[in-house]
């Protein structure tokens, strides 16, 4: 009887891992997947906040790096890691005045699966998410929210020893909501187009509703967010401005992303966002479900 690498001890993967030339094909490429990473957190994190800022990165690294974003099997630091890209891709763009505070993630999963295409030769197929929202004050009473969610459906194969990398077929998520509240007495939304908080970066990904009808005419509105939301309202019970963002789907490099831009005083009133999907709240899916992070919806002050 046949054995496969995968179903091999963790300490044979290893010993057979470094065993190898630096950068040779080890075995198949799920032996690849489910050899530890050679790549500490923090060069992982910097690997994915230069994919997400559309830089190129190779192959080998952007596979290494992955693997740390795993939730199907414990330990995992899969949300430390998530939190670091949000950090990294923000610090960049900030001046020395502006505290940034980058909240656990809302949403990081991903669900791997080994298969074979119709010639026998083996792939593994990567889906997942990670969602994380950042917090930025600046004085006098400037705050901001910056969310960045990104998601990947993709395959992995040996081309002779060579990595690659192929889109996978579909989204990872339909009918997106991105529902940010706010405390109304305590914030006024300020401009965020033009915001001091942050220099000239892209926003929006595929969040593409730009009407943004109000219960309440044009006074909480604006240009708060960047882009402009699809809905705003006031709440009543709590007392609450809602800014709702929505897009019809998620690409592969084309990470959604939305600011908002306040002015506040420094006050501990709880705002609140939710990740919803077809108007529900999400919801990891079982495949990344073992060490998935899950904080929705997520409580947080504007100002700390």
């Amino acid at each position: 009887m046949s054995t496969r690498f995968h179903e091999l001890p963790l300490l044979v993967l290893i010993a057979i891992f470094f065993a190898s030339p630096a950068g040779a094909q080890i075995g198949t490429i799920t032996t690849r997947w489910n050899t530890p990473s050679t790549l500490t957190i923090d060069q992982a994190a910097a690997v994915l906040a230069r994919e997400a800022r559309g830089e190129t990165v190779s192959a080998a690294d952007l596979f290494e790096a992955r693997k740390h974003l795993r939730t199907d099997r414990t330990p995992s630091f899969a949300g430390t890691v998530a939190q670091k890209v949000a950090t990294n891709l923000l610090s960049a763009n900030l001046g020395p005045e502006v505290r940034l505070r980058t909240l656990p993630a809302v949403m990081m999963w991903l669900d791997p699966d080994e298969l074979r295409d119709s010639s026998g030769k083996e792939y593994v197929r990567l889906r997942g998410e990670a969602l994380t929202l950042s917090v930025m004050n600046a004085d006098p009473n400037l705050a901001a929210t910056s969310l960045l969610h990104f998601t990947f459906h993709e395959d992995w194969k040996f081309c002779g020893s060579v990595l690659c990398k192929t889109a996978a077929p579909g989204s990872v998520r339909d009918t997106i909501g991105y529902d940010l509240a706010e405390p109304l007495q305590t914030t006024t939304p300020g401009e965020a187009v033009s915001s001091e908080l942050i220099l000239a970066t892209s926003y929006g990904g595929i969040v593409h509703s730009q009407t943004y009808p109000t219960t309440d005419g044009s006074r909480y509105v604006g240009a708060a967010c960047d882009p402009l939301p699809s809905r705003t309202d006031v709440l009543e019970l709590p007392a609450r401005i809602r800014y709702l963002h929505t897009a019809s789907r998620t690409e592969g490099q084309k990470n959604n992303r939305v600011f908002c831009g306040f002015f506040a005083l420094p006050s501990s009133a709880s705002s609140r966002f939710t990740y919803t999907i077809a108007g529900a709240t999400a919801t990891a899916p079982a495949g990344g479900s073992a060490a998935a992070v899950v904080n929705n919806p997520l409580s947080f002050a504007l100002y700390q």
